[in-house]
């Protein structure tokens, strides 16, 4: 394995958001000097054997540390990242917040980040209330993503009818998240987004996986259906590097479409080059599914070339 890409990471950028904002989920507070701190976790990241980031910062996620309206919000943020890129160019890659709920701005504002500004791909809220990206609100951001060919990250969010339930456990907020992933990528699959969609290159977090679980009811018994068809649009991240789930994933949507996700620094997890190697050879990947799902499906969604005239 010559190269690590670590596909799920975080960066908030101080220009937008409060340097010590109050009333923040424990996961954020504990990691909010470096969720702020670009240079510091690209040294982070260097030491640990990691060989590029790629990171993101949802909008339900750095919306409440603001100093801008959620209308305004996207486009600052990806201002922000911008900038920051152009001054450490290649040290790091950035995907462009999108509220892919706001209908046709959102679409305006992802092909703003992406066309205008260079950033690599878009992260969106994988829901909005009681809406997911299977919503006809969505579809004009999806479907730019689709013609463009760039990667969609959908985010996990926090739904508010499972937080009041879950969040006294030390890891119900992750499964309040993952359920809710779960279910918008059900809906997407029932409605066959993805395969009409041809283009679209969609990411979910791992947290999400029991989506994978459920999906094969949606084919019928005697063949394949819409589970089977829609899956070869999907992509996961490990979110984290349990042996046994990667495998699971990779048996799941094929080595070609797994790809190595930290969450970090909002876990504490990073993808250490020792650890991401061990995880790999520990699910029993050859040398050839490792370097895809280390980086090499990573560069496939965020080529250069996809995202040329």
């Amino acid at each position: 394995m010559t190269e690590i890409v670590d596909f799920h990471g975080h960066y908030f950028p101080p220009a937008v958001v409060d340097a010590s904002p109050s009333g923040l989920m424990h996961t954020l507070a504990h990691a909010w000097s470096l969720l702020t701190d670009i240079d510091a976790q690209i040294e982070r990241s260097r030491e640990a054997g990691t060989d590029l980031k790629v990171v993101n910062a949802p909008l339900s996620s750095i919306a409440g540390s603001s100093r801008f309206t959620s209308d305004e919000l996207p486009a600052r943020v990806n201002d922000a990242l911008a900038d920051d890129l152009s001054r450490r160019p290649g040290s790091f890659l950035a995907l462009a917040t999108v509220d892919a709920f706001a209908g046709d701005s959102g679409a305006e504002e992802a092909r703003r980040a992406v066309e205008d500004l260079g950033l690599s791909g878009i992260v969106v809220d994988v829901t909005s209330g009681q809406r997911t990206l299977a919503d006809p609100v969505a579809r004009p951001t999806l479907a730019y993503a689709a013609s463009r060919g760039i990667p969609v990250f959908a985010h996990p969010v926090t739904p508010p009818d499972l937080a009041e339930r879950f969040i006294g456990n030390p890891l119900g907020v992750l499964l309040a998240r993952g359920t809710e992933s779960a279910l918008a990528t059900l809906a997407l699959f029932e409605q066959g987004t993805l395969t009409e969609l041809d283009g679209l290159r969609l990411i979910v977090a791992g947290i999400g996986l029991a989506a994978l679980s459920f999906a094969p009811f949606l084919d019928p018994a005697d063949g394949e259906g819409r589970f089977s068809g829609e899956r070869r649009h999907l992509y996961i991240d490990t979110m984290g590097f349990d042996p046994k789930s990667i495998r699971y994933l990779v048996d799941s949507v094929g080595s070609d479409h797994v790809l190595i996700g930290s969450d970090w620094p909002i876990m504490w997890r990073d993808s250490s080059r020792e650890r991401v190697t061990s995880a790999l050879a520990k699910a029993g990947l050859d040398d050839h599914d490792a370097s895809l799902v280390a980086a090499g499906n990573a560069h496939s969604l965020l080529s250069p070339a996809v995202l040329a005239e």
